[in-house]
């Protein structure tokens, strides 16, 4: 069996020396939030989706015998908002919530909706401020995207090469941000948009 990686959901460490497992600048569209891995789950539980007439679409496990290289529950229809079999990283838009269950985005270039069963104890919901606000690192476009010392504040000229930005507290549209300078220990913050009506403005950083 593989070892288990302590997932503290969204680290980034070092963008110089880490794996990067990332969720990319995408659109929040009529998503109500997101579907993530419990960090209690249960080893030996399986993550399951369903069709929608309740039969099983896909099921797979973060534990398998990777000691051949590869993952053993592979799947080319499954491509959500975020995931990674050897880190522990899985995160789906979630579309609405009903008697059903959860209807989430299993692969986001076909925007293909399966189910989740609202009782499965491997899985929680979280609202994208709280996703966000749980994130180790993010990433933006600092040239569309211009920091600023307060909301739609004076404009902040920060250097966004091999700065490791964290997420500090969200007002809004805006997200407020730290980082270090190289070389120092002291943190700089500056405020940032997050999103802009349905697009998601900034890149989520899973793991180190």
């Amino acid at each position: 069996m593989k070892s288990f990686y302590v997932l503290v959901f969204l680290i980034l460490i070092s963008l110089s020396s880490s794996t990067q497992v990332s969720a990319q600048r995408d659109s929040i569209g009529n998503s109500i939030g997101l579907i993530v891995l419990n960090k209690s789950h249960s080893r030996d539980r399986y993550i399951e989706f369903f069709n929608d007439d309740g039969s099983l679409w896909y099921r797979f496990s973060f534990y398998y015998d990777d000691s051949d290289g590869k993952f053993d529950y592979a799947n080319n229809e499954f491509r959500p908002f975020a995931f990674h079999p050897d880190y522990f990283v899985l995160a789906l838009k979630c579309i609405k919530k009903d008697s059903s269950g959860y209807q989430v985005i299993v692969n986001e270039e076909k925007r293909l909706l399966k189910y989740m069963r609202v009782g499965d104890t491997t899985i929680s919901f979280e609202g994208w401020k709280t996703h966000l606000l749980n994130a180790f690192s993010v990433d933006f476009d600092s040239h569309r995207n211009q920091p600023r010392l307060r909301p739609h504040g004076p404009v902040i000229n920060v250097d966004a090469r091999d700065r490791i930005f964290r997420p500090v507290r969200i007002k809004g549209d805006w997200l407020k941000v730290k980082w270090r300078s190289l070389g120092r220990k002291k943190y700089l913050y500056s405020w940032i948009r997050w999103r802009r009506a349905e697009s998601l403005l900034v890149e989520l950083f899973y793991i180190s």
